[in-house]
């Protein structure tokens, strides 16, 4: 599918365009929220936090059979590069353990096995790549004319898709929002994602840009935050200064963060 059109002078772009991934590089995002060795990514409509090369995985090779996990042929947890991740047992965990550590043993101390490019992304070199086969097809490439499109996952109630079935509306859990994350860069619970190519179900990062935020966060958070149930009176108290946050959370049965970003949001309108 061809773009019709790239972001223009009608379009609103508000987040840099993706740099592509590096030919014989790893792919890390500088951006990630926690310097961890496996970066831990909130997966809602599966209840739970999952390593974000396994979603990755699951986003761009294929539905995932348990027990099998998803490797690095590069050896770097740190790295989403689609081309280097695959899918094995503890036979092939185990090889690529031995092979990465005999590459990092013969390592030659002037090449260096990691460099920085670009702004917030890190593409270091790696000492080897692993040619373990793998249980679900290679990586099928992103290209600037053409939408990556993943027939294998379920679709949400307003034409996304999704990890897994789940009643919730992709505003939230939409695999092009993960695809963003991992690929383009931060963002924030009411940003929004658009494509450029018009495709709602595409989660090529060329075609994915952020184009503003939710008009009304209030509304966003009653339409799509099961934790939320604000009524005008609660609004009341929330935008009453002399009560506190945990206050309001507990006798009206609101998730403390919410009644915070709620509050955040009423008085910087107010002050404006």
């Amino acid at each position: 599918m061809t773009i019709p059109f790239p972001p223009g002078p009608e379009v609103k772009r508000l987040d840099l365009p993706f740099a592509g991934l590096p030919e014989g590089r790893c792919f890390v995002p500088g951006w990630r929220a926690d310097g961890k060795r496996y970066w831990l990514v909130n997966a809602k409509e599966c209840g739970r936090s999952m390593h974000a090369h396994r979603m990755a995985a699951m986003l761009l090779l294929g539905n995932l059979i348990s027990p099998y996990m998803v490797l690095h042929r590069c050896g770097n947890p740190n790295c989403l590069h689609p081309d280097h991740l695959y899918v094995g047992g503890p036979l092939e965990n185990h090889r690529d353990k031995i092979l990465h550590q005999l590459s990092k043993a013969n390592a030659v101390e002037l090449a260096s096995p990691a460099q920085s490019e670009g702004v917030d992304i890190l593409m270091p070199m790696p000492l080897t790549l692993s040619r373990e086969a793998s249980l679900l097809p290679a990586f099928s490439g992103f290209f600037p004319d053409t939408c990556f499109l993943a027939p294998w996952l379920p679709p949400t109630n307003d034409g996304y898709c999704q990890l897994s079935e789940s009643s919730k509306s992709g505003a939230v859990v939409g695999a092009h929002r993960k695809i963003h994350l991992f690929f383009n860069g931060p963002l924030d619970k009411y940003d929004i994602v658009d494509h450029t190519c018009g495709d709602n179900k595409c989660l090529n990062p060329y075609h994915l840009f952020k184009s503003g935020q939710q008009e009304s966060r209030r509304d966003f958070n009653v339409a799509h935050d099961e934790r939320c149930t604000v009524t005008e009176s609660d609004m009341k108290l929330i935008r009453n200064r002399s009560e506190t946050v945990a206050g309001i959370a507990g006798c009206r049965g609101i998730h403390e963060q919410t009644v915070g970003n709620l509050r955040r949001a009423a008085l910087g309108k107010l002050r404006g």
